[in-house]
């Protein structure tokens, strides 16, 4: 089964997210600083003090609904400090979670405790890991919008940061799209609907269940019948390319996953190196 998805009608939002998130830079103590770039352009990099948030960003949410954020945070002077809590006006509270695993399912907790940083140990903030939740939101967060947070420090700082509203992680989102158009759209479809009894569709695909099966079947190719949704297929999965390096090939399945499975699970250059042949 050959993965990934074709922008196609998401080019345009596409190019116009790349457009929004070109590098800016906002230093921001309590009170938010310029921007390099005006209002409309989020920072790609904001300083509070000693502390640096990179590539925050937020998914999209209705309504009452849920938001994950995202971002690494790193310390550019002083021994070490650590996260206490995150505030955002357009959410009734925001917590900080971490997706772990029990008894053999992942869930999903909330941490109680400081994050703490170091120059040696950044707070990495990502899915699957640790990362901030907007619950229970007072507006929609539609893509491309710039949404404030502001980060409260042990050491008394706070750092105020606008994260763009994405499906994607800012730098990854390009890159896996990128695979997706030249390698994989050809077989799967412009909107991941497939082709016919030979190629399956990725949209709404109960394939992604397994994720070491899926992650085979990408970089190491699939032959014979497989079923998918109920329907049997029986076509040629071709492994990817060595041109693509195994942080190329996680880049290609992630943004898999988050435009077809609502980021159902994300995968590393690590373990796509234990599992590539």
């Amino acid at each position: 089964m050959s993965f990934c998805k074709n922008l196609g009608l998401r080019l345009v939002s596409l190019l116009l997210f790349l457009i929004v998130a070109g590098c800016s830079e906002e230093k921001a103590g309590p009170n938010k600083g310029d921007k390099s770039r005006g209002d409309d352009a989020p920072a790609r990099v904001c300083k509070g003090g000693s502390v640096v948030i990179e590539d925050l960003w937020l998914t999209p949410g209705p309504v009452e609904g849920t938001s994950g954020g995202y971002a690494t945070v790193r310390i550019e002077s002083g021994e070490s400090d650590s996260l206490l809590a995150v505030a955002c006006d357009i959410a009734e509270r925001v917590e900080l979670h971490e997706m772990q695993s029990e008894n053999g399912e992942t869930v999903m907790q909330k941490i109680t405790t400081p994050l703490y940083l170091s120059k040696s140990d950044p707070i990495v903030l990502e899915p699957g890991g640790k990362h901030i939740m907007l619950i229970d939101l007072k507006k929609e967060l539609q893509i491309g919008k710039n949404i404030d947070l502001s980060f409260r420090w042990s050491s008394g700082e706070r750092t105020t940061c606008p994260g763009v509203v994405s499906n994607a992680p800012p730098e990854k989102y390009l890159r896996g799209s990128e695979i997706y158009i030249s390698y994989c759209a050809a077989c799967h479809g412009q909107a991941g609907e497939g082709q016919g009894n030979i190629y399956p569709p990725l949209a709404g695909s109960d394939f992604f269940a397994d994720k070491e099966k899926t992650i085979s079947a990408i970089v190491n190719g699939l032959h014979g019948e497989i079923t998918v949704n109920g329907k049997k297929y029986n076509g040629i999965m071709n492994k990817l390319p060595s041109i693509y390096d195994n942080q190329e090939a996680a880049e290609v399945i992630n943004f898999t996953l988050q435009q077809f499975a609502d980021s159902l699970w994300q995968t590393t250059k690590e373990v796509v190196a234990r599992i590539r042949d």
